[in-house]
């Protein structure tokens, strides 16, 4: 690190230690927080008895906007907790009854807690039938500045791994291979419990892989960040949430899932004595060995004559996965808390294809057929280790948290490839091997301030990352002897330093309208070493990054949201990794370490509204990407090889609406859909021919759950995508069903769950069309995707809900989860 950088980090660092921070990693923060709860009991006013399943809508006083809400037990009593220190009121409303409100409600650091005792409520002039309502946690939520899929509430999440969870989440799109999408785009920044993973530089869909489904409680969608948040990820950010849990007393949980496509399982455990908790957690997954079958053609009229290549076969995969976790965290005070987590992942992924080749060329007269065997093996192991400090303050809303994070993934790729022609005879045979790692050191400190009608935040990040490549080539020589083929290999170091500072202000006003605007600061410097030559990359560069949001309030928590946000996307190490992947001689493919970022301007429109048991959430929006990153394929006419990589190549221009509803048709039935609807319009340049391709692509979802007395529930999934537009074609398509059906047993400790996915068709089939100037080719891969899973969870250890004694104070609630709780809701 040069000078320069060394002063300049310093410099950030001091000066936000001087106005002291909050929030690590621009989402959540790790340590406990000055909380308290307000909780009571409704009941009717004529008969004294207590009125179940109530709406408490909860807001700041003197203010109509909803900030968080609950629903009442079935006798009557409520809770609302992990709440900031200030003045409250609350609404508490049902069907056939006039709405209570309840004001003056003051939390302060002598007395947190606030129960509000009997709450009577008298009834309307309006008759009703009697009714039985059955309540549980919402599966979906809108929030200020983010959408909430609470994977922990959905019966139908079993076996599986994250990329499975993910494709149940509005607005994303994911493909067989766990590729994510957001709103037509693959420019995302995934973060795990708020905070950025060297699990996901070399392979995000790798990296989701290693998550098993039952570890993830939520997942967030955040499409318009503010400048808070890192720049990266173009299309928006999603953080996803895991089951971390610090509950005074001992508590724990094992899960155990097997079915058609493998087994997995998992305990964690948490203890939380005094002001000290423990969690730490392990688990695998090992997946059955899984037969495809794959097509391909292509026909390439460069020359006179048009010449094809056709290649069929099989292919089998398996895949493990095994993590641990371990972390600590100590209330030092009622005010400070510092904490240290440490989680290792580690898979290994083994394929194997079989093809039969055909390769007719009439411009030489080539009529070959050959068979091809590929082996290739995937090792990846990820450490990520983190420490974090935060200080809270008398004066509500106010903290400052500061932390460090180390990451290193390793991976190690080797590819065996035996082809044998039949005419004339002859035995190819190579190995390519490719060991790799990322490695990333992150400093930030945060800070925020509430004003009277104004909240401050500003804040300073470091990040340094080193990425290095080793390539190896061998293959059989005359006499058959493997042996070494210097000139094929290279080496390739990467090094990235990013110094960021950034300053939000909310300012709330006219009582029912709020502005959030923000400016980034991001200065960046690469340096890369590529094929013997250490000035081969160099890249200096500076960006401004500004973004607001306007949000109006109506009655009855309707509200209107406009956004707009500036962002950077950076290419990770799976694109920028100069690593031949030639498990198909006649379809290579790899990295460009010349990327450059690419920019992007969003604009958000958003409308909210909530009537009559059915929630509506609308958003259009509009995205401009300039220098877009896109996989570029060419043909050489001399040895009819096809090469993909990855250029800086046009824009992408985006626009789209988003509608996201849920509606409790009966009792027991509840349907929630989404739809996403958008035209993609891409302009770039392939050879020095500019090229265009426009497409109007979907994404279509459904849920239906249905609770059955005696503890059953049931829900049905549904998934449709369209085909993805790329410069030169199209990504395939693809959709998919699931049926859970659960029973809670054990007075609710236990549950066993039944999962059905894909019932219907035995494969997901997804085909491709690509085209150029010179070549058209297509291909259809049938991935085994039906599945019966049987899933066992037992939560054991006894909770103790005593709030720890500091001096001078009563009960006070401590936060210990890593995810921040919300102020409000649009």
């Amino acid at each position: 690190m040069t000078l320069r950088y060394t002063i300049l980090l310093l410099a950030c660092c001091i000066f936000s230690l001087k106005i002291q921070a909050q929030s690590p990693f621009g989402l959540g923060a790790s340590g406990p927080s000055i909380t308290g709860k307000i909780s009571g009991t409704i009941i009717d006013s004529l008969t004294n008895q207590p009125i179940g399943y109530a709406t408490i809508a909860l807001s700041k006083a003197g203010q109509s906007k909803s900030i968080n809400g609950t629903l009442a037990n079935d006798n009557g009593s409520f809770k609302l907790e992990d709440l900031k220190l200030g003045s409250y009121q609350i609404i508490i409303s049902f069907l056939g009854y006039r709405d209570k409100i309840i004001d003056s409600i003051a939390l302060t650091g002598e007395k947190p807690d606030h129960f509000v005792g009997k709450i009577s409520m008298q009834s309307s002039d309006i008759q009703l039938n009697e009714v039985e309502v059955i309540g549980q946690g919402p599966i979906m939520e809108t929030k200020i500045d983010r959408f909430v899929y609470n994977a922990d509430k959905d019966i139908a999440i079993g076996g599986g791994d994250a990329a499975d969870v993910l494709r149940k989440v509005p607005m994303l799109v994911v493909d067989m291979d766990g590729n994510v999408q957001l709103r037509g785009s693959s420019n995302i920044q995934i973060l795990i419990n708020g905070k950025p993973s060297g699990t996901m530089a070399s392979s995000m869909s790798d990296a989701l892989k290693m998550i098993p489904a039952d570890q993830v409680k939520s997942v967030e969608v955040i499409t318009s960040p503010s400048a808070k948040y890192d720049a990266e990820g173009t299309s928006g950010i999603i953080n996803i949430i895991t089951k971390k849990k610090s509950i005074e007393g001992f508590t724990g949980s094992t899960n155990i899932s097997a079915g058609m496509r493998g087994v997995d399982g998992s305990v964690n455990a948490n203890l939380k004595q005094g002001r000290v908790g423990y969690t730490a957690g392990l688990g695998g997954r090992y997946t059955f060995p899984r037969l495809g079958y794959t097509k391909f053609y292509r026909e390439d009229f460069s020359n006179t004559l048009t010449s094809t290549l056709s290649q069929e076969g099989d292919f089998r995969g398996v895949r493990n996965t095994y993590f641990v976790n371990a972390g600590i965290d100590y209330d030092i005070n009622a005010f400070n808390n510092i904490s240290t987590n440490a989680k290792l992942n580690s898979t290994i992924f083994k394929g194997d294809n079989d093809l039969e080749v055909r390769l007719i060329d009439p411009n030489i007269g080539l009529d070959q057929n050959y068979f091809r065997n590929s082996t290739n093996r995937n090792e990846y192991a990820n450490i990520d280790w983190s420490a974090d400090y935060r200080r809270t303050f008398k004066t509500a809303g106010q903290e400052w948290t500061t932390s460090a994070q180390w990451s290193q993934n390793q991976g190690l790729s080797r590819f065996d490839v035996q082809q044998f022609i039949v005419e004339p005879n002859f035995e190819l045979n190579e190995l390519r091997d490719n060991d790799s790692k990322n490695r990333e050191l992150t400093f930030q400190t945060d800070y925020v301030h509430p004003f009277k009608k104004i909240t401050l935040e500003t804040g300073a990040k470091a990040i340094f990352r080193t990425i290095t490549t080793d390539n190896e080539f061998r293959a059989q020589d005359s006499s058959g002897v493997i042996v070494p083929i210097p000139q094929l290999e290279n080496d390739f170091s990467y090094n990235q330093k990013v110094i960021a500072g950034y300053g939000v202000i909310s300012y709330k006003f006219a009582k029912t309208y709020e502005i959030k605007g923000g400016l980034r600061y991001e200065h960046t410097n690469i340096k890369g070493d590529f094929a013997g030559d250490e000035d081969a990359i160099a890249n200096e560069y500076q960006n401004f990054l500004p973004s607001v949001t306007i949000a109006k309030t109506f009655s009855n928590f309707k509200t209107l949201k406009f956004s707009y946000n500036q962002r950077i996307q950076r290419p990770s190490l799976f694109y920028l990794n100069p690593f031949v992947n030639a498990a198909d001689p006649k379809n290579i493919s790899y990295g460009n370490p010349y990327l450059q970022p690419e920019y992007t301007n969003s604009f958000e429109l958003n409308y909210s509204t909530f009537f009559k048991g059915t929630a509506l959430n609308v958003a259009g929006f509009y995205r401009n990407t300039q220098d877009v990153i896109l996989n570029v394929l060419t043909i050489d006419d001399s040895t009819s090889v096809a090469r993909t990589t990855y250029e800086n190549n046009g824009l992408n221009q985006t626009v789209g609406v988003n509608v996201f509803g849920s509606w409790q048709a009966t009792k027991a039935l509840a349907i929630r859909g989404s739809i996403n609807l958008y035209e993609v319009f891409l302009e770039g340049n392939i050879e020095g021919l500019p090229v265009e391709n426009n497409s109007f692509q979907y994404n279509l979802a459904l849920t239906a759950a249905y609770t059955f007395k005696n503890g059953y529930s049931a829900e049905f999934f549904g998934l449709i995508n369209s085909p993805r537009a790329t410069l030169q074609g199209t990504n395939p398509t693809f959709g998919l069903t699931n049926l859970g059906i659960k029973k809670t047993i054990w007075k609710k400790k236990g549950s066993i769950s039944l999962n059905i996915t894909n019932p219907f068709t035995p494969h997901l089939i997804f085909k491709s069309e690509f085209s150029g100037p010179t070549f058209k080719q297509t291909s259809e891969n049938g991935i085994p995707f039906r599945s019966i899973d049987m899933t066992f969870n037992y939560r054991f250890g006894k909770l103790d809900f005593k709030m720890p004694q500091f001096p001078g104070q009563k009960k006070r609630g401590v936060n210990n989860d890593d995810l921040k709780k919300e102020e409000g809701s649009f």
